[in-house]
């Protein structure tokens, strides 16, 4: 049986198009998946690099700040912050000119690594001194936040005001962190 140039042309086609199909599918088809995933991949590893990148950059920045903050306040002990509070409660309204009616700490509260001290005040001024004594308390360098402020008039139509308000400091508590099991070397299972 001879085959006619046509009849060869069509098998030479048809044979070309399953070698091409067959080189897709084997070759070109995971050669751009497997491009894809890398691409996807490097794309997530950049990312992951810069975030990385920029927490180094900025713990070099956090721990200078941390350390200005230990130096100028936040300590690790409880009972040197609530007096240093104190005294600096009772500094600014001598400087304030202004009269501490009563300055008592009240509780203790826990967030995360941090012990807060609140403290509940009240002192007697006029406007311009109890002005000047919140300007102390908000600007000072130690850890402190006010965070309850009510001002009343003592006497009606006067500058006799009476100012009570709560305020917070922190020191630094780190919780102990225990092991969630005992472990065992061989010697003890045997």
């Amino acid at each position: 049986m001879k085959l006619k140039k046509r009849e060869i042309f069509i098998g030479l086609i048809l044979g070309l198009t399953l070698l091409l199909w067959l080189a897709y599918s084997l070759l070109l088809e995971p050669y751009l998946a497997e491009r894809t995933r890398l691409g996807v991949a490097l794309t997530s590893a950049t990312k992951k690099l810069n975030q990385q990148d920029k927490l180094l950059a900025n713990q070099k920045k956090v721990t200078t700040a941390w350390v200005a903050q230990t130096q100028r306040g936040v300590s690790t002990n409880g009972a040197s912050t609530g007096s240093q509070t104190m005294a600096a409660l009772f500094d600014w309204a001598q400087t304030s000119r202004i009269d501490m009616q009563a300055l008592k700490p009240d509780r203790l509260t826990r967030v995360d690594d941090f012990q807060q001290i609140r403290f509940q005040g009240s002192c007697v001024g006029s406007m311009t001194n109890l002005s000047r004594f919140l300007y102390l308390v908000e600007t000072s360098t130690l850890p402190v936040k006010l965070e309850d402020v009510r001002i009343n008039a003592r006497r009606e139509g006067s500058d006799d005001l009476m100012l009570q308000f709560s305020l917070i400091t922190i020191f630094f508590d780190p919780q102990e962190i225990k092991p969630k099991r005992k472990l065992t070397t061989d010697a003890e299972d045997l």
